[in-house]
């Protein structure tokens, strides 16, 4: 794909793995819709060249769980949409780089134990969380440090 490309989507395609990521992938990809097709696994790891990117959409897929490692590389991503699908845990230890990250999305998964929001302080745009109601959250701060999502959310979070 040609650098200019700053958008790709296979959404809906009824994909059940994704053709090359490698290809897709490139530093000035600002964009990268997979969602709402039927996507067991996805290695994020071609991702961490994307210095660019902002949204990622991995949402609507059978996905069962998600390495978000290379996404520490991501610091401009300011959307990670990972609801419906079949994940139990997420380790959101990497978003701790993702100081801009304004949507994060977690619903209709079924996790199970507490959910670690700890490294989302660090999103101080962070004006959307979802999560089920049943979700258990937990972080390592005081109230002031948390950003706005996280301050609606604080009677629910486990300190």
């Amino acid at each position: 794909w040609p650098e200019s490309v700053r958008s790709v989507s296979l959404a809906a395609n009824a994909l059940a793995a994704v053709p090359r990521l490698g290809d897709l992938v490139h530093s000035e990809l600002r964009a990268l819709f997979l969602n709402s097709n039927r996507l067991v696994s996805v290695d994020l790891q071609p991702l961490a060249g994307a210095k660019k990117l902002e949204r990622l959409w991995l949402n609507n897929n059978e996905l069962r769980n998600v390495d978000l490692a290379p996404l520490a590389a991501c610091q401009t991503l300011r959307s990670l949409y990972l609801d419906h699908n079949r994940c139990t845990n997420f380790d959101l230890s990497p978003l701790r780089s993702c100081a801009l990250l304004r949507a994060l999305r977690l619903t209709a998964n079924p996790i199970v134990g507490e959910l670690d929001v700890t490294a989302l302080i660090s999103a101080v745009s962070l004006s959307l969380l979802e999560t089920d109601p049943r979700t258990k959250l937990r972080a390592e701060a005081t109230f002031a440090t948390l950003p706005p999502a996280l301050r609606k959310r604080s009677p629910s979070i486990h300190w």
